[in-house]
């Protein structure tokens, strides 16, 4: 008997088998986890991804809410302010006023004013804008000193109030009338033909001053008078210390009782119209 050890072919051949299984099976597990990884690489890619989107979003929303804020604010400072009508008539009145040497308003509602120096004629018509009291315009002069006037149709139109409206002085309906017709309102004129007049009172108007309201002021305390101006004749005083003088009077004819009888009615001075320069009192 030998010492020899034997080993059955098969057996061989059945080891290798199992050894190539093995080897496959390490194979295809080791593909399948490299499967899985990637699958999780890859959505764990598209996760990271996806975060900053929603982030960058909600900053935009964020900015555009706060440019949104930042406009609404910048318009609210650039809007104009809002007055009362107390501090449209005070405050803001005063800086317009200011270059008067005696301010004073006639009229102020918020949206309409009149005021200038007083006593004076020396008024004006102010509106109120957004940006403050503006100057109205005239629509010309009244003829007599060249006073300012508004036209009826015009204050109607930008919607004056009736009691603003009855202190502004109106324009005359326009006319082709000669420079004479500027005076028609102080009558016929007295005629320098030897009548006697009495004098009841003068007035002087300095230049620029409204002629015709200061006569009419004058006349109302005279029932019947007329109005003259002093150059008219030789025998009245046509300017005392460089104001015109204007006469109010009662024409008495060429009658020296009836002269005298309206002296002892009503004062004053009597005399005589002529150019012999002769100022005597017949009474």
């Amino acid at each position: 008997m030998n010492n020899y050890t034997y080993v059955d072919e098969s057996g061989r051949h059945m080891g290798g088998r199992w050894r190539t299984v093995a080897i496959a099976l390490g194979v295809i597990i080791a593909l399948t986890l490299a499967g899985i990884l990637a699958w999780l690489m890859t959505h764990r890619s598209h996760d990271v991804v996806a975060e900053p989107t929603t982030v960058t979003s909600s900053n935009t929303a964020s900015s555009v809410a706060t440019s949104s804020e930042a406009t609404t604010s910048t318009e609210a400072q650039d809007a104009p302010a809002e007055y009362t009508m107390d501090e449209k008539c005070g405050n803001q009145a005063q800086a317009v006023l200011s270059n008067y040497t005696s301010p004073a308003q006639l009229y102020c509602d918020g949206n309409w004013m009149y005021a200038g120096d007083y006593p004076s004629d020396h008024q004006s018509l102010y509106y109120w804008t957004e940006a403050g009291w503006k100057s109205y315009d005239t629509d010309g002069t009244t003829g007599i000193a060249d006073y300012p006037c508004y036209k009826p149709t015009s204050l109607k139109a930008h919607g004056i109030p009736d009691r603003l409206t009855s202190m502004l002085t109106v324009c005359e309906p326009e006319s082709s009338g000669t420079a004479d017709d500027e005076f028609a309102w102080l009558g016929p004129g007295i005629q320098c033909d030897g009548r006697y007049i009495l004098i009841v009172e003068s007035v002087l108007v300095e230049p620029g001053e409204n002629l015709f309201d200061k006569a009419a002021a004058g006349q109302q305390k005279w029932p019947g008078s007329s109005v003259t101006s002093g150059s008219a004749c030789s025998s009245m005083r046509s300017t005392v210390d460089g104001k015109d003088v204007y006469a109010i009077y009662y024409d008495a004819g060429h009658s020296v009782d009836k002269v005298c009888a309206l002296k002892a009615k009503y004062g004053g001075n009597a005399r005589s119209m002529n150019n012999a320069g002769d100022f005597s009192d017949p009474c």
